[in-house]
């Protein structure tokens, strides 16, 4: 990849999303100036009738005349990262239709995700539940089995559960970061970052190398997570959860919002619950996100070729008792009235011919 030449054409870009001046500000940029260089040498009565204040305007003339673009240009190349400006081709058309759209993205991995096909975010609370991992996991399986790219942002919790899913079921996922695309925060994630780059993923964030994360930027990466995933997945969330603004992002960019109902016992379930009565999707499994997207699960076609397989009596039963929940070992042999041992040699009959999954001590039927 011919970092310098793609980076080097969008050099003036690339200053302004270093600068001190914001996505907006960058928009009557180039509104009044036509292109991002005309713009970097704009004058103090020009930049002021874009309402640019005269302490911002001599910020950003101390930081234009100091910056060095063709050393950042180096530092980007150095760590095989590339910078997709708001004017190239290649950054994502439903990312420009938005009041704010970044100035540029600077991008590690597999640049052509930018242009993913079909891609779902999945977001929710960091405080993740045993309730919420399960239905991640339920969920983002099949979603990445149907050939969907999953876009999270790398927090703790669902996001991250949705990003490990993804990669253990060899799928491709978008991470955008809140912070320099060089780092990753949180640090307890780091290993999800480097497999995703691994696994010909791609890193993405809007602002440049080192600069750490705070409340603004992750609010603002929320909206990113919202523009480029077709629809959105909150899989479990709390009231206050900052993927409810994800959630009020996608529909204010008219994108289906889709809600996994949780248990109302639980506070963790009381986001979930309130998107639900304001008229998000119910989402109990893969189809109800793919069926309004016009997709054919492969789910069904899986579960047809399931029912007419010869199985033993025993990995009949089991499979029937298992298909709409999953059950632990003891609890199969309850509702079964099979002794043990049959069990364990049905379900593992089941796991070698891939139609059965051990989700932490649960079996459930893989479609």
């Amino acid at each position: 990849m011919n970092y310098a030449n793609i980076i080097y054409m969008d050099k003036f870009s690339l200053a302004f999303s270093v600068s001190n001046l914001g996505p907006k500000t960058f928009q009557r940029i180039l509104n009044k100036f036509g292109s991002a260089e005309n713009g970097w040498f704009g004058s103090v009565k020009e930049y002021a009738e874009i309402n640019v204040v005269l302490k911002t305007y001599k910020s950003f003339d101390a930081f234009r005349t100091s910056f060095d673009i063709d050393s950042y240009i180096t530092k980007l190349k150095k760590e095989k990262i590339e910078f997709i400006a708001f004017t190239d081709k290649r950054y994502p058309k439903s990312l420009k239709k938005i009041e704010d759209p970044p100035i540029g993205l600077f991008c590690k991995g597999n640049v052509k995700l930018l242009k993913p096909g079909f891609a779902i975010g999945v977001v929710g609370t960091r405080r993740i539940t045993q309730y919420g991992r399960d239905a991640t996991n339920i969920l983002v399986e099949d979603l990445v089995k149907n050939g969907t790219v999953i876009v999270s942002g790398l927090a703790l919790g669902v996001d991250g559960q949705a990003h490990h899913v993804t990669l253990e079921n060899h799928g491709l996922a978008i991470a955008v970061l809140a912070c320099g695309v060089d780092c990753c925060t949180p640090s307890e994630n780091y290993s999800l970052y480097t497999e995703i780059l691994k696994q010909n993923g791609l890193i993405i964030s809007e602002y440049p190398l080192s600069q750490p994360p705070n409340k603004g930027t992750f609010l603002a990466r929320n909206r990113i997570v919202a523009a480029i995933s077709d629809g959105l997945l909150i899989t479990e969330a709390a009231e206050g959860s900052g993927s409810l603004v994800t959630a009020e992002f996608a529909l204010q960019y008219d994108k289906q919002v889709f809600a996994v109902p949780g248990q109302i016992t639980s506070r963790m379930s009381d986001g979930s619950l309130r998107l639900l009565k304001k008229g998000a999707t119910l989402a109990t499994n893969a189809n109800d996100i793919l069926e309004k997207f016009q997709i054919q699960n492969r789910k069904f076609q899986t579960k047809s070729k399931f029912q007419n397989l010869k199985l033993s009596k025993e990995e009949k039963r089991i499979a029937a008792l298992i298909e709409d929940e999953g059950l632990t070992i003891d609890e199969i042999t309850k509702t079964s009235g099979l002794p043990v041992s049959k069990v364990f040699v049905a379900l593992s009959n089941l796991e070698l011919q891939g139609f059965v999954k051990n989700n932490s001590g649960k079996f459930l039927l893989r479609y």
